[in-house]
């Protein structure tokens, strides 16, 4: 009876459930057959060793990324299945839960919600090419960034700043991209920047981000290895030996390419929408520059966070097409 009433009351949100549930099992079911299924969680001196994390044993420059394992570890005891059940059945929720925010960010640019209920799982396309197709390299983290970073996103947009800081906080015990959500918000609100409002949110994630950088470099202080890894030196030389075919792959494939249409329409795209809701995605010029800088910027999975800054002006780029299924909401919220 229970389950009746639900399909009878709400039928078009249990199918866009359903909608979401399916195509985050087939995706979760690739990546996790190409990097997980022979995963050692255990694995010592290495990131993706979520009981060296949970035994505080692991580097400095991962021994923070608390979130997802402390979350591993409760469902673990909970549910008393294996290791590699549990990590199946959590990134098949956040990738669930990425489709969902993604779907709800939408409703913020256009209009149709019907439209962008369907639209929303095409999040999945440039996740395919930076998680699975170009990507070599499992860490545990990976989903939980994106989520966060998504969620960041949507509620910078809602101005829900409270919950903004509270999230921030605790994406600070994920990975450090979590820091761009400061040039997100700024970004957004480039009209109302020297507002009360704006200074004090922008402080307050600021601050929280060094001091809990210092707090970490006291509390690990005895972990091996340093919190800083800078990568520029290496990626120099890799520019200087990769064949033109090797650099040419990466730099047209990732995102699915997406990235190509924001790139080469991007006055078109601010046309359609020359607000903050757009600006966002120039976080995505300083991500790169700090990939090059600071990690390996041929490593194809340091780039999921910055998803939904090629995604959504790739989305408004569809929606200046004459009679586009996409209409953009052109007022922004206040």
């Amino acid at each position: 009876m229970i389950k009746k009433n639900i399909f009878t009351r709400y039928p078009s949100r249990v199918l866009q459930s359903i909608m979401y549930l399916l195509p985050s099992i087939t995706f979760c079911f690739l990546y996790f057959h190409k990097f997980v299924v022979d995963e050692d969680f255990y694995r010592v001196g290495w990131q993706s060793g979520i009981y060296t994390v949970l035994a505080f044993n692991a580097p400095k420059y991962c021994q923070f990324r608390l979130l997802f394992p402390l979350i591993f570890k409760i469902v673990a005891v909970v549910t008393h299945i294996g290791n590699k059940g549990v990590f199946f059945i959590l990134i098949i929720a956040q990738t669930y839960i990425i489709i969902e925010i993604c779907y709800r960010i939408l409703n913020e640019y256009f209009v149709d919600k019907t439209i962008n209920s369907l639209l929303a799982p095409f999040i999945l396309y440039p996740m395919v090419w930076t998680f699975i197709i170009l990507n070599d390299i499992y860490l545990y983290y990976d989903f939980t960034m994106l989520l966060l970073i998504l969620l960041s996103y949507l509620l910078i947009i809602k101005r829900k700043n409270f919950w903004l800081i509270l999230l921030f906080f605790i994406g600070n015990f994920n990975h450090n991209s979590i820091a761009f959500v400061i040039l997100i918000y700024v970004l957004y609100n480039y009209k109302r920047l020297f507002t009360k409002e704006t200074i004090i949110v922008t402080l307050a994630l600021s601050v929280i981000f060094i001091g809990l950088k210092i707090f970490f470099h006291y509390w690990l202080i005895n972990n091996a290895e340093d919190f800083a890894v800078f990568g520029a030196k290496r990626n120099i030389m890799l520019l200087q030996i990769s064949t033109p075919y090797y650099l040419a792959r990466d730099f047209v494939f990732i995102f699915g390419s997406l990235h190509l249409f924001a790139l080469f329409n991007y006055k078109k795209i601010w046309r359609q929408m020359p607000n903050g809701k757009i600006l966002m995605s120039l976080t995505l010029i300083p991500y790169i520059i700090v990939i090059f800088m600071l990690h390996n910027f041929d490593e194809m999975r340091d780039y999921i966070p910055a998803v939904p800054l090629v995604i959504l002006p790739f989305l408004v780029y569809i929606s200046t097409f004459p009679n586009s299924f996409l209409k953009p909401i052109k007022e922004e919220q206040t």
